[in-house]
C-alpha cells in the first residue's frame, strides 16, 4: 500500500509544479481516527486526510512516506515525526497542531502550516531543500521563527505575515522571490 487518501482537494497546491507525487482527489471521509498504520511503516508515500475529524497521527518510523496533507483537520492535535527521511510536503494548515519536529526530514521542501496554534518547529539539520515556508497568522508563535540562516539555500517563498515577529528578519536565501512579513513587529 502506498498511500492512503481520507480526503484530498489539492486546495493548498498540493498536486503539479513542485510536487513529485500527484494524488487523486477524493472527497473527505468521516473519520476521527485510524489506527494500524505500523503494518504500512515501510511502504506509505501519502497520507491524506483534508477535512477530517483525526485528532492524532504518529508517522515515526515512516522512512518512504514523502506527503502528509492534513488541510483544514480542525481537530489535529499532534502529529509524531521521526526517521521521516523521504517527507518533502508537509500540510497541517488550519488545525490545532502546536509543534513540528522536521530534524530528521531532511528532504523537507514545502512546509504549510499558516492558521495553527503552532508554538514550535525543531527544523535540526533539515531544511537544505526547503523552498515554501509558510506559518503565517500565528499570534501565539514564541519560538517559530522564520528559517533566515544559510540553512535554507533554497528558500523561495518566505510568508510569515501576521505573526508578531520581533526584530530583525534577515532571510540569506539568493532565491527569495516572495516574501510576506505585513502585520510583523519588524
Amino acid at each position: 500500500l502506498k498511500g492512503i487518501n481520507l480526503g484530498y482537494d489539492a486546495s493548498d497546491g498540493g498536486n503539479g509544479g513542485n510536487n513529485r507525487l500527484n494524488v487523486p482527489l477524493h472527497d473527505s471521509q468521516p473519520v476521527s481516527a485510524v489506527n494500524g498504520l505500523d503494518i504500512v511503516r515501510t511502504t506509505l508515500q501519502y497520507f491524506c486526510g483534508n477535512y477530517t475529524d483525526i485528532v492524532n497521527l504518529d508517522f515515526r518510523g515512516f522512512s518512504s512516506l514523502g506527503k502528509i496533507e492534513m488541510f483544514s483537520a480542525a481537530n489535529l492535535e499532534t502529529i509524531l515525526l521521526s526517521g521521516n527521511t523521504s517527507l518533502y510536503r508537509f500540510c497541517v494548515e488550519a488545525t490545532k497542531i502546536a509543534f513540528t519536529d522536521f530534524s530528521e526530514a531532511v528532504n523537507m521542501e514545502d512546509y504549510r502550516g499558516a492558521v495553527t496554534l503552532l508554538t514550535e518547529t525543531r527544523w535540526g539539520d533539515a531544511g537544505s531543500q526547503l523552498w515554501h515556508y509558510c506559518c503565517r497568522q500565528h499570534r501565539n508563535t514564541m519560538t517559530v521563527y522564520p528559517p533566515v540562516n544559510d540553512h535554507f539555500p533554497l528558500l523561495r517563498e518566505m510568508w510569515i505575515e501576521g505573526n508578531g515577529h520581533p526584530g530583525h528578519i534577515n532571510p540569506l536565501s539568493k532565491v527569495l522571490t516572495s516574501i510576506w512579513l505585513n502585520n510583523n513587529d519588524v
